[in-house]
């Protein structure tokens, strides 16, 4: 690799070193060529090529069980991908998050690893990488890093932790500010809210992990801290944001409040229910905003252009076939997506209810009897999990 001239042969040489891996793994001289291939790819790392330097970081954690087998060729890897969070290159970056997050999985992962073989300190570091990556330029790198602080909030003991330098006291009383968390929910609550989507759901779905995290919730003073944090951003985008994947895993995230410990209180729940609200008039408008339905109705029929010179013709023909069998498809999909929102509202419906209907506040009990027929029609054709939902339903129609 180091002799190939080729920036394209070493990066498709790289890619393959993992998978050699595999293939010698019951070989006598196994541990040979495995010094190898560790050689191989931290000098792939260090690469003057950024698409060799993010192969090599890929094959790191595409080979991580191999390598945490192993006390002293473990620790090397991790500082050799921790070293890559400051590359100059953002897909170097993205490669070398993702990677610590196959290594945070691996790790919990018992069958594949002893966790008594990876440094006491590495998973705080891999966390304050990562948390550095959040707030990345480059929209991949970030996204990236968002879904892998999900990876590796099971493998953070909810102790005391050092600020980081030029870190702010964000609002968090000063006695928790510094769980690590809290840190993570902080930096979640963030990335929930800042476009584009990829970065925004993966934020969702790693806020969804964070709440049912053993860690956190033998916590339940931290837990509460990031239920504060963390349930405001997710609920304002199940209310009003226009992307349904991201409607969609904010309200799954939702959902996992429910799924263990956490102490979720009323407030809570009435700000859940008033997002859900929200959520129900946006399914039962076809699943576009305001603007998007005016925009839809008022478009001009006609585009203004002169037709088609002669011999064209057949051409326009082809990409019009096209263009509306990818319409077809593209409303297939957003008709799927639609579905899957309604199940999840239903579901969080379900675990927010109260019997009591007269301690529910004026606002909410305006909304909920708003969408109260549009909820009854939903319950009569999903049985599954609204029975709660239609009970509401019937008793606010």
């Amino acid at each position: 690799l180091a002799s190939e001239a080729s920036q394209s042969a070493r990066t498709a040489a790289t890619t393959t070193l993992p998978g050699l891996l595999s293939v010698m793994a019951k070989d006598d001289h196994a541990q040979k060529h495995k010094a190898e291939i560790l050689k191989a790819l931290q000098q792939g790392t260090a690469d003057g090529n950024a698409a060799v330097r993010t192969a090599a970081a890929q094959a790191l954690g595409a080979s991580a069980k191999f390598w945490m087998r192993d006390a002293v060729e473990s620790e090397l890897v991790f500082n050799v991908l921790l070293s890559l969070i400051d590359d100059a290159a953002g897909d170097v970056r993205s490669a070398a998050v993702t990677a610590l997050a196959t290594f945070a999985t691996t790790a919990l992962d018992e069958s594949v690893l002893t966790l008594k073989l990876v440094p006491k300190d590495i998973w705080s570091k891999v966390a304050n990488s990562i948390l550095t990556v959040c707030n990345d330029q480059s929209d991949k790198a970030r996204a990236s890093a968002l879904r892998a602080l999900g990876c590796i909030v099971d493998l953070l003991e909810p102790e005391m932790q050092e600020t980081l330098p030029g870190e702010k006291n964000s609002g968090i009383a000063a006695e928790n500010c510094e769980y690590i968390h809290i840190r993570c929910a902080e930096c979640l609550a963030v990335g929930v809210a800042r476009p584009p989507p990829k970065c925004q759901w993966n934020a969702c779905r790693s806020a969804g992990q964070l709440f049912r995290s053993p860690k956190l919730l033998s916590s339940p003073t931290a837990a509460r801290s990031v239920l504060d944090i963390l349930a405001k951003p997710l609920c304002e985008e199940v209310s009003a944001r226009a992307n349904l994947k991201v409607r969609i895993q904010a309200s799954q995230a939702l959902l996992q409040i429910f799924s263990g410990h956490c102490p979720w209180q009323r407030q809570d729940t009435d700000r859940i229910l008033l997002a859900v609200c929200n959520g129900i008039v946006f399914v039962a408008n076809g699943g576009r905003c305001a603007d998007d339905v005016s925009n839809a109705s008022g478009a001009p029929k006609g585009s203004g252009y002169p037709p088609a010179p002669p011999g064209l013709e057949k051409a326009q023909v082809q990409s019009s076939s096209q263009g509306q069998a990818r319409a077809a498809a593209e409303a297939r999909q957003h008709a799927a997506y639609l579905e899957q929102l309604q199940a999840e509202l239903l579901r969080l419906v379900a675990h927010c209810v109260s019997p009591d209907e007269d301690s529910l506040s004026p606002e909410l009990l305006r909304a909920l009897t708003a969408v109260a027929p549009e909820l009854e029609r939903w319950c009569r054709t999903k049985e599954k999990d609204s029975e709660e939902a239609a009970s509401l339903a019937s008793s606010l129609a």
